[in-house]
C-alpha cells in the first residue's frame, strides 16, 4: 500500500526532519510512504486520488493502540491514503472540507516539523503494533 506525507512547509534537514526521515526508511518495507513538500495550494492536486486524513489539533485524537487500529482498517480499502501536513496558517478551508478524515496527533499546537516527525513515529509505531514487534510496549 502507498502512503503519501504531503508537507505545506520548507523541508531544511533539521533534527527533527531527519528523525521523521528515519521513521519513514524503517516503514519502507510495510507501508512503502513518500514524503512530499508542495505548496499550500498543491495539497489537494497531489492527493487527488487518495484518503485524504489531514493532521489538525482539532481533529480526533486517538491513542497509539487506536491509531494502529485505524490505520490498518484504512490499508484494507482501495484508495492510497495521504497524510496532509498544513503550513504556517494550517489548512484553507477547501482542504479541510475536501479531507476524508481530521486526526489530532495532540491537542498541543506544534511546530510543522514536530507534526511530520510524530506522525512518522506513529506509522512505525502503528507497524510494530500490527507485527507484535517489541517498539510498542503497553
Amino acid at each position: 500500500m502507498r502512503l503519501l506525507i504531503a508537507t505545506a512547509f520548507e523541508h531544511s534537514k533539521d533534527l527533527f526532519e531527519l528523525l521523521a526521515l528515519d521513521y519513514i526508511k524503517r516503514t519502507q518495507k510495510l507501508f512503502k510512504p513518500e514524503l512530499k513538500q508542495v505548496k499550500p495550494d498543491k495539497l489537494l492536486p497531489i492527493t487527488e486520488k487518495h484518503y485524504r486524513i489531514i493532521l489538525d489539533e482539532k481533529g480526533q485524537e486517538f491513542d497509539s493502540a487506536q491509531w494502529a487500529k485505524k490505520l490498518r482498517k484504512l490499508i484494507e480499502q482501495p484508495k492510497p491514503i495521504a497524510f496532509l501536513i498544513g503550513g504556517p496558517s494550517g489548512h484553507t478551508l477547501e482542504v479541510r472540507e475536501k479531507a476524508d478524515e481530521i486526526w489530532s496527533l495532540s491537542k498541543l499546537t506544534m511546530p510543522h516539523k514536530l507534526a511530520l516527525c510524530m506522525l512518522a513515529e506513529q506509522i512505525y509505531r502503528a507497524g510494530e503494533i500490527d507485527r507484535g514487534g517489541p517498539y510498542h510496549r503497553v
